[in-house]
């Protein structure tokens, strides 16, 4: 499957403070933010025990009269996977990949006065399960999973921090998940 997608979306954004209920007050803001847009969808069978899945999008999302692409949107995301499944076994596995092409923010948004654009993104990762079932009718299962299997340091997101000498903001960058393991045990009635 392969689509295109354009949209035009009103930004919503922080208007005020009301003091009588504590909460701030958000609301439509004249900006509009054009999304132009593809992606790309293939899975098939390459086997009666293996399958392959693909997606890619591409992102191309600008506020109005600015040329930046919109803050902590990635302009390319890329995902592939191999799942084995044999109907005649007991067990199955995944291996995935996912990719995330770059990302901008701006943490401070004009903090004091600072303001700046910094760049995260751009990583790849593994993840990697299996499956056993335990008993014939496939009842029982016990799923393993292995995410970030090489132990990819990337960064998720930024945020700042302020000195507290100077009272200057710094860029914090926010760690993606580590190396993790898990596993479920999921009975089907």
């Amino acid at each position: 499957m392969i689509g295109f997608y354009r949209e035009i979306k009103n930004l919503i954004d922080f208007q005020s403070y009301d003091s009588a209920t504590k909460q701030d007050v958000f609301g439509n803001d004249p900006a509009h933010v054009t999304v132009h847009g593809a992606e790309l969808t293939l899975g098939c069978a390459m086997t009666a025990a293996l399958s392959a899945s693909f997606d890619a999008t591409y992102s191309h999302a600008r506020q109005t009269g600015l040329d930046l692409q919109f803050d902590q949107v990635p302009v390319t995301q890329m995902k592939a996977g191999l799942d084995y499944h044999p109907i005649d076994r007991p067990f199955g596995a995944t291996v995935t990949i996912v990719h995330v092409g770059d990302i901008d923010d701006q943490p401070f948004e004009d903090f004091n006065g600072a303001n700046g654009r910094y760049g995260y993104g751009d990583y790849t990762y593994v993840d990697l399960g299996g499956r056993l079932f335990l008993d014939p009718a496939r009842h029982q299962r016990i799923d393993l999973h292995l995410n970030n299997a090489f132990n990819k340091t990337y960064y998720s997101g930024l945020n700042f921090g302020v000195n507290d000498d100077t009272g200057n903001p710094y860029v914090v960058h926010n760690l993606g998940l580590r190396r993790t393991f898990s596993a479920y045990y999921t009975y089907k009635f």
